[in-house]
């Protein structure tokens, strides 16, 4: 996914939530698309223009390395016609918004985050309402009169707003490297125990987290999101060692082995 696909979706994600991308992203920006137009506007110098200017300035007994005019064609010719100025320009400007928005992410995923929050919370109103059924058993929640349908609304309106939110932190992560944005969905929409995240999957979908009991929650950083991963490791762990000492308690009181005080 390019740089600029990924900005888009941050800043759509934030409008999204509610919010305003911080103003100094705002203006690096701005001052890309300025710059790239700018460039794209620059005439493209012809190979025969500096011949010409050239074939002037010897016939004139000028030193063509001395001349401005044939200066300024060689370096038109170089940016524009030959590097392509546009791509460079946009490359380098998108480096500096990548470097705005490491500089401000915390003020980005604190608007997404709290989006996804009241987000969240519609869903675990709607799960009560709803009976716990899934958003696509229409039948049976139209069923429920308009409390049912309007809960539904909600839900679905709740749900669209928590994946645009988690894609605009997806692409932040990406773009700024504060957090892995290649790991599990489920580490990034919530914290929970082992146990549900075995009854959620890797990649539970919003509705089925509240459905578990579980509460909608993106990461404000990397730091807790790489707590929740910790926290699974730790306990997979901690299983591992209860599991391993389960048979060996069996296996001494099934051979008469007194069991260690």
């Amino acid at each position: 996914m390019s740089t600029t696909t990924q900005l888009t979706q941050i800043s759509q994600a934030v409008k999204a939530a509610g919010g305003k991308m911080p103003a100094p992203v705002s203006r690096a920006i701005a001052d890309r698309d300025r710059a790239v137009a700018a460039a794209q506007a620059m005439p493209a110098v012809l190979h025969a223009d500096i011949i010409r200017r050239a074939t002037d300035c010897l016939i004139a007994d000028i030193d063509p390395l001395d001349d401005p005019e044939l200066a300024k064609l060689v370096l038109g010719s170089s940016l524009v016609s030959d590097h392509g100025l546009d791509r460079h320009v946009g490359e380098e400007a998108g480096r500096r918004i990548a470097q705005a928005l490491t500089e401000h992410a915390p003020a980005v995923t604190a608007t997404l985050c709290e989006a996804a929050a009241k987000a969240g919370a519609v869903l675990t109103q709607a799960v009560a309402v709803l009976n716990g059924l899934d958003l696509d058993e229409v039948g049976a929640i139209l069923g429920l009169g308009a409390p049912g349908a309007e809960s539904w609304a909600a839900a679905k309106r709740a749900t669209a707003t928590i994946s645009e939110a988690e894609a605009g932190w997806q692409a932040l992560a990406d773009v700024t490297r504060f957090a892995d944005a290649r790991g599990l969905r489920v580490h990034r929409l919530t914290d929970v125990s082992l146990a549900t995240r075995a009854k959620l999957g890797n990649a539970p979908t919003p509705w089925q987290i509240v459905q578990a009991g579980a509460v909608v929650a993106l990461p404000a950083d990397g730091a807790e999101l790489q707590a929740r991963v910790d926290r699974h490791t730790a306990e997979r762990a901690a299983e591992a060692v209860a599991s391993q000492q389960s048979f060996k308690d069996s296996f001494r009181t099934a051979h008469g082995i007194p069991l260690p005080r």
